[in-house]
């Protein structure tokens, strides 16, 4: 009788199964991770937009009890008072005073692009000009 007789149980796998199972997870990781990355992107993006309207917000509330726009910076989750806005951690929020309103600016470094609006526009558009 020989050692492998198809009597036996076999137990384990094939190395050609087994390289079948490391093909089809190379494929689906290859297919994955581009869009992870595109996922991070759209959420950074998410963040530093949520960040923009919060600060509005507080500007506006702020202008309402006392007359007058502030201008701030707030960095990493800084909280800044007045007006009384922190950003989330690693979202920059620049708020500078033009033509008795505020415009302001948010960024973070893994963001597609910054987002801007300003007190005269309420508009929230991208890049730094608004």
């Amino acid at each position: 009788m020989s050692r492998f007789s198809p009597s036996q149980d076999r137990s384990g796998f094939s190395l050609v199964e087994l390289l079948v199972v490391v093909a089809f997870i190379a494929i689906l990781a290859a297919i994955a991770v581009p869009h992870f990355a595109s996922v991070t992107d759209r959420a950074h993006d998410a963040t530093v937009k949520s960040d923009v309207r919060n600060a509005l917000g507080a500007e506006e509330e702020y202008y309402v009890h006392l007359g007058e726009y502030v201008a701030f910076v707030a960095v990493d989750g800084e909280r800044v008072s007045p007006p009384g806005f922190a950003s989330s951690a690693g979202v920059t929020v620049t708020g500078t005073l033009v033509d008795g309103g505020i415009r302001l600016v948010g960024s973070h470094p893994g963001a597609t692009s910054s987002w801007c609006i300003s007190s005269a526009e309420g508009q929230l558009v991208a890049g730094d000009a608004c």
